[in-house]
């Protein structure tokens, strides 16, 4: 029990300064050496698989099965929100799966879109992959994101809210949970965090559904999956030093 109380305080107090700390320090760095994405990509997969496995290995010395933070396969429920909305339910997982996809398609057919969609992202543009070799990396950092902040921030915190506050209703731990998710990308912006916190709701609400992160974990990886489809690919601008991302060009050009 201790291993996860320094696993939840470093969550929600440590890693919100801690990734805002090391996104600024990312920003000076890749502004002289563009290849210094891919180092900061590395280094996301690193520290993401390594709370996951120190997480696996407290829970193993604490004989916590792996079913406890959502790890099994999908057991869909209808009393999760004490009503019969199994339908309704996979009716709006649908609506969400065509809604991250939509704005793909409508970047394709209309300029005004994908520039709307374009000034969306400004604050982590830094961040995003220009060339093919960082559109692959970002392919195995959304794999990533997907799989290892679905464990921390929906299996290990709601198992960990359940154990610190044994009557909390399920609304309660979804939204301090997507709080704590928003928190983790405050990096992002205010924008950003804003969004993340709502994914996180939704990802939450679909985890208590399915009683399983494997539903939740498809939709994290394809959110994150989809910048490769709206930025265009292998498009750069050459400079002196390097390239640069095709955001930054946007901006340059407007």
């Amino acid at each position: 029990m201790f291993f996860y109380c320094l696993l939840f305080l470093y969550m929600v107090a440590i890693e919100p300064i801690k990734g805002k700390k090391d996104y600024l320090q990312f920003k000076r760095e890749v502004t002289e050496n563009p290849s210094y994405r891919i180092s900061y990509y590395r280094k996301i997969i690193f520290s993401s698989w390594t709370l996951v496995i120190l997480l696996l290995i407290g829970m193993w010395f604490e004989e916590t099965a792996f079913s406890d933070i959502g790890l099994n396969a999908i057991r869909l429920k209808s009393n999760s929100f004490h009503a019969p909305v199994n339908s309704v339910f996979i009716g709006v997982l649908i609506g969400v799966i065509v809604a991250l996809f939509l704005p793909v398609i409508l970047s394709k057919y209309s300029k005004k879109y994908q520039d709307s969609l374009f000034s969306q992202l400004n604050g982590i543009e830094e961040l995003l992959p220009s060339t093919n070799k960082e559109r692959w990396w970002w392919m195995v950092v959304s794999l990533t994101a997907g799989i290892t902040e679905e464990i921390l921030y929906r299996g290990f915190l709601y198992y960990s809210f359940h154990r610190i506050f044994p009557g909390a209703s399920i609304w309660s731990i979804v939204c301090l949970s997507a709080v704590i998710f928003g928190l983790a990308h405050a990096y992002q912006g205010i924008k950003g965090m804003a969004l993340a916190v709502y994914l996180g709701a939704i990802l939450g609400l679909i985890y208590i559904e399915f009683d399983s992160l494997l539903p939740a974990m498809f939709i994290h990886v394809l959110f994150d999956l989809r910048l490769i489809a709206l930025l265009p690919g292998g498009r750069r601008r050459e400079k002196e030093n390097g390239f640069e991302p095709y955001i930054v060009q946007k901006k340059r050009v407007d």
